[in-house]
């Protein structure tokens, strides 16, 4: 009782002080404008500018920029420290509010001013708009020109000031009075669109912000946001309401377009899209996917994750007409809740599981079917890459934005089933492993939470074993290049400075990347990798001692079943890792399973790889003129094309010495070890700057390729 007493006492006490608050701000902007009204400041304005309704909502389009602007530079100084960004967001956003203009246009007096009045609470605020835009044209123009006082500016200048300051404690005392829920009670978020909406504006952030949970493919012109953004915690409590909110949001036919930021550690997702018909009448290509396609998908992840017996699947369907492509479009969204991973470790993946499908040879006549219904559908685009690059996956029951016109596409992200996949499966009928529910079995809440990829307190990824096969070549989103030309190509080209430094930067990632530091010994090394590749006796692998200097003891392994190598150091326990781009992504996500980041150092670039390769200098294209003639003594290109003849005798059509550049080679006459050097200018004008070699041994000849080159090396 006596709590309650004194909490009663410090609201009535809080209330008198924005009450005195209130009446002073208003008060003070009051008086400034009574001094504009006296100078003839707003009331010439009103005469000579607002005679037109055209000349009027000019110049209150200028006031609503004007003062979104100004009101967020007045929040920023008066709140600076003192408030959260987010918070001071909620402010500005609620000071220059219709509800706030109206009520000050009201306190003021601005109908006794203007000699205006305002019907609505939107023609009241407009003609705020109009005032501030008015003020800081006085304040910045010169008084004598238009024949007022020369304190004009000064005048307007802190009216403006003043109006600023009643709109903000207006502000405030709107958010204090609007209705806040508490985080474990969300009956009544749900019983109104307004009520959930103001309760996701209480976890809104800031347009700066770097960090946040949630975002609406809206962006600013989202109801809930004025950013975009929300930074909602991930508390049970707190998600459980948002949840109900969004299911409830659905059920009244207004789905949010939110999308759901992932945690570094996340299930693992995928997204299957196929491009259909652009036949309006037609339907989505939902069953051009054969009945084993989704087995076979468990089957790749199995082989992936040789650890997990069961794989447990929920699966979401957006299917329907894309305003994007203007034709149908089958998507199912894939949430694998047994899988977690991480952002590389989900790009090795879709690389693995790409080139096993490329494998199924039963499946060629699906990929046939795919490119007949468009030719942008392919195993690339199948398994989309935006599930791994984009660090986020739409919420169910929330829509899709067709952004040029800033509209839902009636595509919003709807509950298939859950289906799990064990180790040894059994007859799968009907192509979809064994069903667990259905879209009605479970509520919109677990269907939410099923689909939440936000996993703080997960702290390590699913042990993984790469594909042993070689992996298909890098797509652009994963580091390739593109064949398609880049917006950036066609802006002006950098220095050769900033290139440099670009370039270093690559090279260091890079390096330090293909680095690990593994404590133990490399016997230890060697056995702990066979056993992730179910090689417990080492048969496919092989264990050999790298020449190194200083004494230095460096290992290289390699199995014969997987593509790449791994090179180690006994002394310092640098794991260093060999092969191509993809080799490299499987090999690394294979050994951070049990090994350590890399903090020493890296290897500083060579001139060569400077040049050819991180600056981007490419080597000159192969001429296609005929080669030039090197200036040789005559008797010795006559010796030549005499020996050359007489290695060639079936050439009986040939016309002398053909030009070229002169090439030493190594031709055996008795043996090996007694190959003498001769002279040849034979060149095989259709290959360019490729010289031809000739090798002649008890009848036998061989051809190679090169300029200068021993014969045995």
């Amino acid at each position: 009782m006596q709590r309650e007493q004194k909490d009663q006492r410090e609201h009535r006490a809080q209330d008198d002080d924005d009450g005195a608050r209130m009446e002073q701000s208003v008060r003070l902007c009051w008086s400034a404008l009574r001094s504009c009204q006296r100078v003839g400041i707003l009331k010439r304005s009103a005469r000579e500018q607002w005679e037109s309704k055209d000349a009027f909502k000019l110049t209150q389009w200028r006031g609503d920029g004007l003062l979104a602007c100004t009101m967020r530079r007045h929040v920023a100084q008066s709140c600076a420290g003192k408030m959260h960004l987010s918070e001071m967001a909620r402010l500005e956003r609620a000071c220059i509010s219709s509800q706030a203009l109206s009520q000050v246009f009201q306190e003021v007096q601005l109908d006794y001013i203007l000699e205006r009045t305002g019907a609505t609470a939107r023609a009241r605020a407009d003609m705020v708009e109009a005032v501030v835009w008015e003020l800081n044209q006085h304040q910045q123009d010169h008084a004598h020109r238009d024949g007022l006082r020369e304190d004009t500016p000064a005048i307007a200048g802190h009216a403006l000031e003043r109006l600023l300051d009643a709109l903000m404690t207006v502000g405030r005392q709107i958010l204090r009075d609007a209705p806040t829920y508490s985080r474990g009670k969300a009956e009544g978020v749900t019983k109104s669109r307004e009520q959930a909406l103001m309760w996701l504006r209480q976890y809104q952030a800031a347009a700066e912000d770097q960090i946040f949970t949630h975002s609406s493919m809206f962006g600013r012109a989202d109801h809930a946001s004025m950013s975009g953004k929300f930074c909602i915690p991930d508390d049970a409590q707190t998600q459980r309401i948002l949840r109900e909110i969004i299911g409830y949001l659905y059920e009244q036919q207004c789905p949010r377009c939110f999308v759901e930021m992932s945690t570094p550690l996340h299930p693992l997702i995928e997204d299957i899209d196929i491009l259909g018909s652009a036949d309006v009448g037609d339907v989505p290509p939902d069953d051009i996917l054969p009945d084993s396609f989704f087995p076979r998908r468990a089957e790749v992840l199995h082989s992936l994750f040789p650890g997990i017996e069961t794989l447990e699947l929920s699966m979401f369907t957006a299917s329907g007409w894309s305003t994007d492509y203007a034709r149908w479009k089958t998507s199912f969204h894939l949430v694998w809740n047994s899988i977690i991973v991480d952002m590389p470790l989900a790009a090795a993946v879709r690389v693995s599981t790409i080139e096993a499908f490329k494998k199924m040879k039963d499946y060629a006549e699906f990929y046939e079917d795919l490119e007949k219904l468009d030719a942008r559908n392919s195993l690339e685009t199948l398994f989309d890459v935006t599930a791994v690059r984009a660090g986020s996956f739409r919420m169910p029951y929330n829509d899709k934005v067709f952004k040029p016109f800033r509209r839902r596409e009636a595509r919003p992200l709807l509950p298939v089933g859950v289906f799990c996949f064990p180790r040894t499966p059994p007859d799968y009928s009907n192509g979809a492993g064994h069903f667990l529910f259905g879209p009605e079995d479970l509520s919109k809440v677990e269907w939410l939470e099923r689909a939440s990829v936000r996993m703080p307190d997960q702290t390590e990824v699913t042990p993984f074993v790469p594909m042993l096969k070689k992996p298909p070549p890098p797509s652009k989103a994963e580091g390739g290049k593109s064949k398609v030309a880049s917006l950036s190509s066609l802006s002006f080209r950098k220095s050769h400075k900033d290139k440099a430094k670009e370039a270093k930067l690559r090279w260091d990632a890079e390096q330090r990347c293909r680095r690990r530091f593994w404590p133990g010994t490399v016997e230890e090394f060697k056995r702990i990798l066979d056993e992730k590749l179910d090689d417990e006796n080492g048969w496919n692998s092989t264990f050999m001692r790298l020449q190194a200097s200083d004494g230095k003891s460096r290992w290289l392994w390699s199995n014969r079943r997987l593509k790449g190598a791994i090179e180690i150091s006994a002394d310092n326990g640098e794991v260093f890792i060999r092969g191509n781009a993809e080799q490299q992504m499987c090999l690394i996500e294979l050994t951070k399973q049990f090994t350590e980041e890399w903090t020493g150092a890296i290897p500083t670039p060579t001139k060569k790889t400077k040049a050819l390769k991180i600056v981007g200098k490419k080597p000159r294209a192969k001429s296609t003129s005929p080669p030039r003639t090197t200036s040789v003594p005559v008797a010795r290109r006559r010796e030549a094309s005499t020996k050359s003849d007489m290695s060639n005798p079936g050439n009986s059509d040939s016309e002398g010495p053909r030009p070229g550049r002169l090439i030493r080679v190594w031709r055996p006459s008795a043996g090996l070890t007694s190959a003498r050097p001769v002279w040849s200018a034979d060149r095989d004008a259709g290959c360019g700057s490729v010289e031809r070699r000739r090798w002649s041994h008890a009848g036998l000849r061989a051809e190679g390729v090169g300029s200068r080159a021993r014969y045995g090396k």
